[in-house]
Parts: structure tokens; sequence; C-alpha cells
């Protein structure tokens, strides 16, 4: 009687840890849209000051100055997930020399 074996593991090939990165980075997008949603709806006095030289602001140098606060918060999104993933990597680095070995 001829025995057959099952593969329950998947191949080694088809493992990738792109999936991990992935939920990493949509867990710092949730958060950071959590805290705009939470300062938003929390106005203080602070938050109308920074935004009160806006009102004054006409054409172009309104356009110049929303530019350049949205480019701040992207850079300080970019300041903050960069480290963020740099850690992740690291972390999954013998992860991932395990999968290259499995190969």
């Amino acid at each position: 009687m001829k025995q057959q074996y099952v593969k329950l593991a998947p191949d080694v090939a088809d493992v990738s840890l792109t999936g991990l990165y992935v939920i990493s980075v949509k867990a710092m997008a949730i958060g950071v849209a959590i805290v705009v949603a939470l300062n938003l709806t929390t106005p203080t006095d602070f938050i109308y000051d920074r935004f009160a030289d806006l009102r004054t602001e006409i054409g172009i140098s309104y356009w110049l100055a929303v530019t350049r606060r949205v480019l701040g918060l992207l850079l300080l999104i970019v300041a903050i997930g960069a480290p963020s993933l740099l850690i992740m990597r690291r972390l999954l680095l013998p992860v991932s020399h395990c999968l290259e070995r499995m190969k």
C-alpha cells in the first residue's frame, strides 16, 4: 500500500512579509486620521489663533499658506512613519533571513 503525504505547510516562495508592512502603514494612517478627527472636533483658542491669519489671505497667498501647512503636515507624517517602518523592518529581519534560508 502506497502512502500519500499531504503538504500542510505553504510553499516558502509564497510566504511574504509584505502583509505585515501593509498592516503597519494602515495602522499608522488610521492613527493619524483619529488624531486629526479628534483635533477637529475639539476646537480650542490655540487652533483658532493658528488659522486666524488665513482669513486675511486672498488669492495666491491663501493657497501658498494652505499648501505650506499641508506640506508641513505630510512631512510630519513621514517623519513619524519612516522610523516606525525602519523599526519594523529591523524586527522582522530574522524572520526574513529564516525565510530566505528555507528557499
